[in-house]
């Protein structure tokens, strides 16, 4: 059965009445979590029906437009949540509710375009895209701490990115480790979903180092 209604009604709502929401009338946790809740269950939804529609035509062979209509809106999306965060960063329990939304409509597109965005390509036999060499960086840290630190830079807003997997998929093609010459920006990420005291003590180690150079250069 075709379905014509918008699917990403339900995340365009929350969006708008987060943007809505009175100064003064902050959110509980209570209501943190079923936001959150619904979120994940939503894009659960989308990414399910968005499958359905390509196998009901045929896979790949119509599903062009429609798969460029599910990326553009994901983009849609994306951009208004990070305008809402920059205009209220002060408010922390927005921030987590924006936060995790951002990072599930970054997996999404990445989800998407891996899985069906690739095949279509290689479907219409369409050249590969000559790849670039990339100079890479020595970091002395693990793949571990270096999704630490980046983590901590990210939600204090050290740097700004449309969300904290941005942040990776920009800086990790760039760094490699003494263990690693190459590491996906994934791999950091599921790094930080349950951080080591002993990464967090040589993260810490490596700050307190930072700072004392930091201060050296006071003379």
């Amino acid at each position: 059965m075709e379905s014509t209604d918008y699917p990403f009604g339900r995340l365009d709502l929350i969006i708008a009445n987060l943007a809505n929401l009175p100064l003064n009338n902050r959110l509980t946790t209570k209501d943190s979590e079923k936001l959150d809740s619904a979120v994940k269950a939503e894009l659960n939804q989308i990414y399910f029906r968005l499958k359905s529609e390509i196998f009901r035509r045929h896979y790949l062979n119509d599903s062009k437009d429609i798969i460029r209509a599910y990326l553009t809106n994901i983009n849609y999306l994306a951009v208004n949540a990070q305008k809402l965060m920059a205009t209220d960063w002060e408010n922390k329990q927005l921030g987590k509710i924006i936060r995790p939304l951002l990072e599930g409509l970054e997996a999404l597109r990445d989800e998407i375009s891996t899985r069906f965005v690739s095949v279509e390509v290689n479907n219409g036999n369409s050249a590969k895209p000559t790849s670039r060499q990339v100079f890479k960086i020595l970091c002395h840290l693990s793949v571990d701490q270096i999704g630490l630190l980046l983590k901590a830079a990210d939600e204090i807003q050290l740097i700004s990115a449309r969300s904290f997997s941005q942040v990776l998929q920009t800086i990790v093609p760039y760094l490699s480790t003494e263990k690693m010459e190459n590491f996906s920006w994934n791999s950091a990420r599921s790094s930080t979903y349950k951080m080591e005291n002993i990464d967090i003590g040589v993260v810490l180690k490596v700050l307190e180092s930072l700072a004392a150079k930091i201060r050296s250069y006071n003379y």
